[in-house]
């Protein structure tokens, strides 16, 4: 990024109820994640930008312009035309985005809107749910102690230190097979499992250079990470989930592509942030298949 450039904010607006979530959840928030612009975006099936149907433009720009107070960050509405994924990737990848952020709702239309959208992402992606209250207390960081989980951590250390909120980190271990050959039982090679999250923990907190933070842990037994994390980002009342794209580490891993996506169809009802190093060349259309 040259020093011209000035990260900010890419954020996808579809003329539905979901535009409200969005804007009300950046009026709220937009500081915390580092932008100093957000361009807001509504892109036409059909016709020319310039000829787009007057009331949609008046409804979106009155929308963004009662909703959106803050004076610290400036904003602009884009109208454009064309394939929506193509439009909002080349807008990205030609701008300072640092992060796209999307309504998150469960429709099928919505779905195949975004499915494309969200193949090969240029930069991290924010999913917005219907809440009332966007205000951020407490962040919930899925972490598989890999280099991307640690960059994911100190994302939501960024963000905590802007908001004022609460970082906890949450890993759910599995127990692998051939464990009986330890001559342990099942609950018992658990055990020694959340053991070694630990010593793994320790470590990686010492690397990142963070300290108090707190990390649960969790057996999975079903073998449904996901749902794991979800579970538990609603139980210690999570304002924000963050989870990297893509794990690096081995196959037992919790933050594998099809993690990231099985949470995406999971949890609805709390902001998700899938966090990408941007630019990297990773294609995770399995991580986040569908919105």
């Amino acid at each position: 990024m040259s020093k011209k450039e000035t990260p900010h904010i890419l954020a996808g607006l579809d003329s539905s109820a979901t535009d409200d979530y969005i804007i009300s959840f950046l009026d709220q928030n937009a500081a915390a994640f580092g932008a100093q612009k957000i361009d807001f975006i509504h892109i036409l099936k059909e016709g020319k930008a310039e000829n787009a149907d007057e009331s949609i433009k008046e409804r979106l720009l009155n929308s963004v312009h009662n909703a959106f107070t803050r004076n610290d960050i400036k904003y602009e509405l884009h109208f454009s035309v064309g394939d929506p994924a193509e439009e909002v990737r080349n807008r990205s990848k030609n701008t300072a985005v640092n992060l796209l952020v999307l309504g998150h709702k469960k429709s099928e239309e919505h779905q195949l809107e975004t499915n494309k959208l969200v193949k090969k992402p240029v930069c991290s992606l924010l999913l917005v749910p219907k809440k009332k209250d966007y205000s951020i207390s407490k962040i919930c960081v899925a972490l598989d102690f890999s280099e991307l989980s640690l960059h994911t951590l100190k994302h939501a250390v960024n963000i905590a230190e802007l908001t004022g909120a609460k970082v906890v980190g949450f890993h759910a271990y599995e127990v692998p097979t051939g464990y009986h050959k330890s001559g342990k039982d099942h609950r018992e090679y658990a055990e020694v499992m959340e053991e070694n999250a630990n010593k793994k923990a320790e470590v990686f907190l010492d690397k990142a250079g963070i300290e108090n933070i707190d990390i649960a842990y969790a057996y999975d037994e079903g073998g449904e990470p996901a749902n794991c994390i979800a579970q538990f980002a609603r139980n210690s009342n999570s304002d924000l989930v963050l989870i990297g794209s893509k794990g690096r580490t081995s196959a037992a891993s919790i933050l594998l592509g099809s993690v990231a996506k099985e949470l995406i169809e999971t949890l609805y009802d709390i902001p998700l942030m899938v966090v990408k190093v941007k630019n990297e060349n990773m294609d995770f259309v399995d991580a986040i298949k569908k919105i």
